[in-house]
């Protein structure tokens, strides 16, 4: 009887330590970046929902959204759909699918484009974002701070 009560309360334990390691698993609230050579973009994530999105191209700074200007979360954790639209109303948005592979690091999709009817941003199709503390434009001048001597 006593092993068969051990038994029951091992099962329970390793029930419930799983279920608090899902819980934990969640997206880092703060800065993700992907950069490559052309393209750098910047998304902030507070509870895995996106609060704002910068993109710089060619070092310069061309579109900043937040999230009370057409930005929405769909999903959950480790899939997250975030979606942009034009503060213009073009009808056109641009669809960010994230999948993350740890708490830090996410795979994005991207379909559509960003900006506004006049002026079209297109991004890589797929990037990675790490999620970094990297300061990109200290000075607010709109260059990023490593394309500056």
């Amino acid at each position: 009887m006593q092993k068969l009560i051990t038994a029951i309360i091992l099962a329970i334990s390793i029930i419930s330590c799983s279920q608090d390691e899902e819980a934990a698993m969640s997206a880092k609230d703060g800065q993700y970046l992907f950069q490559n050579d052309t393209c750098t973009v910047n998304i902030n994530l507070e509870s895995g929902k996106m609060v704002h999105i910068w993109i710089f191209k060619n070092n310069k700074f061309v579109l900043q959204q937040l999230y009370q200007n057409g930005i929405s979360t769909q999903g959950e954790y480790p899939n997250y759909i975030y979606e942009v639209s034009p503060i213009d109303g073009d009808p056109n948005k641009a669809i960010i699918r994230a999948s993350f592979s740890s708490p830090t690091t996410f795979e994005a999709t991207v379909e559509g484009s960003f900006g506004c009817s006049s002026k079209k941003i297109a991004v890589p199709l797929h990037m990675t974002f790490g999620r970094s503390d990297k300061v990109l434009d200290e000075n607010g001048d709109g260059i990023l701070d490593e394309a500056q001597p």
